[in-house]
């Protein structure tokens, strides 16, 4: 599953699918996370897969009293009796902090939905279209240890095991996400064509 899904990401149709801005047209645009949601979905037929989107993680529970962080799972794809799970983000709309913890959360679901539940493999993917997500330069402005898992060197992402804290809002540092450590990395996926375009970057994480 993980080849397929960087065939998806690195096949220049579907790179040039992503739009800043959406507009009216017979050609399918990825603008939100839902048509990137669809767009996948599409792609993993195409394979031989057959998918269900915003899947009740209940359905696969093997622990009855278990709570997830989450309770539907983006995109789950079954072939041959092996079941994989995705969770997808591709924010727009800067909120960069509380994106961040949504972030956590995805990852955070994947890892208990592959041990809780019968999954082969689950996975995040994760696009976004601007800088402040991942560029180190950014740190210098906040101390919120949030911004500095995903804002690294090289583009590392870093993640400990333990408590990570919702960092804004009412329930901001009592909320929480208990998640298991994990490392990957921010790849290119679109570069700039011209001034207007933004650059396009993502990771993805397997759990297996």
């Amino acid at each position: 599953m993980k080849k397929i899904i960087e065939d998806f990401l690195r096949n220049d149709e579907i790179k040039n699918k992503f739009i800043n801005q959406a507009f009216l047209s017979d050609n399918g645009q990825i603008y939100n996370e839902a048509s990137f949601q669809y767009e996948l979905a599409k792609f993993l037929e195409l394979k031989g897969y057959s998918v269900r989107l915003e899947f009740n993680v209940k359905r696969y529970m093997q622990c009855k009293n278990k709570h997830f962080v989450k309770r539907d799972i983006d995109i789950v794809a079954i072939q041959n009796e092996k079941k994989y799970a995705i969770e997808l983000k591709f924010p727009k709309n800067g909120q960069y902090p509380e994106q961040m913890y949504q972030f956590i959360k995805d990852i955070a679901f994947m890892q208990e939905v592959k041990k809780f539940c019968a999954f082969d493999a689950t996975y995040c993917l994760t696009i976004v279209c601007d800088n402040i997500f991942y560029d180190v330069l950014h740190n210098n402005v906040t101390e919120n240890k949030i911004y500095n898992y995903f804002r690294r060197c090289n583009k590392e992402i870093k993640i400990e095991s333990g408590k990570i804290y919702k960092p804004t809002g009412p329930n901001a540092n009592k909320s929480f996400v208990q998640i298991s450590s994990c490392e990957t990395q921010w790849i290119d996926l679109k570069d700039k064509i011209s001034e207007e375009d933004r650059e396009y970057k993502y990771y993805l994480i397997e759990n297996k």
